[in-house]
């Protein structure tokens, strides 16, 4: 698994080049990775921050974008991080309860406060101070060479909610579904359970259908598969 977080070269874009003599072991060596990359803003008018954005550049900095680049998200983390810090003063001056503006008071109560409006949106900042981000799952496209967002809509496969970041950008946990029950060794150790011939089948034909739609993407890959990593939900299915 390769994590993208911003779409550009100097930052770590991960993009398939057929410009060399090795495509076919290329396309066949993307096939096995699947890319972490943020959601793009839906229904959000991002183009008009970015038009003015390209302006002032010109205009007071003399740097010209050229034709289709795109602005460094950073940029838009800068500007919202002004914007989240604004809103929070705001809330305070309108609350007599609220007296403190030091940098630090105003800090803590951003961690602790609700969502706020963005350029790209409405954004949430965690406790630790970090900004909550959406994730989606692409998969490589093995036709057209490019990485596109994959859904995986079987039951059977466990599903992918996010990961959990260090400050420095290295991820430290991923997160799924919860699976209440357990893994498969778990079942098949405990001794409260009975463990019949139709509740095997059951658990067979999870992994089976499990197995069936995976291999049927561009994933192709089950991993180390074994009882240890096969989950299994409160309603004992795998």
């Amino acid at each position: 698994m390769a994590l993208e977080l911003f779409p550009l070269i100097y930052r770590g874009s991960i993009k398939y080049n057929d410009a060399d003599q090795v495509n076919d072991e290329a396309r066949q060596a993307f096939r096995s990775l699947i890319m972490a990359k943020r959601k793009p803003p839906v229904d959000i008018d991002t183009d008009s921050f970015a038009n003015k954005v390209k302006y002032l550049a010109r205009e007071k900095y003399n740097y010209t974008f050229r034709p289709l680049e795109d602005m460094d998200p950073t940029i838009t983390a800068h500007y919202e991080s002004v914007t989240v810090y604004a809103q929070d003063i705001a809330k305070m001056v309108t609350s007599e309860s609220y007296s403190d503006f030091q940098g630090n008071v105003v800090a803590d109560r951003i961690k602790q406060s609700s969502d706020y409006e963005g350029v790209s949106g409405t954004l949430h900042i965690g406790g630790d101070g970090e900004r909550d981000i959406d994730m989606g799952l692409r998969g490589f496209k093995w036709e057209e060479g490019k990485f596109q967002l994959k859904s995986i809509p079987s039951t059977n496969l466990h599903k992918f909610i996010g990961m959990g970041m260090t400050d420095r950008g290295v991820c430290e946990h991923i997160i799924y579904e919860v699976c209440s029950k357990g893994t498969m060794t778990d079942i098949l150790h405990n001794e409260m359970i009975k463990l019949d011939w139709s509740f095997k089948n059951s658990l067979i034909k999870d992994i089976v259908f499990g197995m069936t739609y995976l291999y049927a993407t561009p994933i192709l890959s089950h991993g180390f598969l074994n009882s240890h990593t096969c989950l299994i939900d409160s309603r004992f299915s795998v």
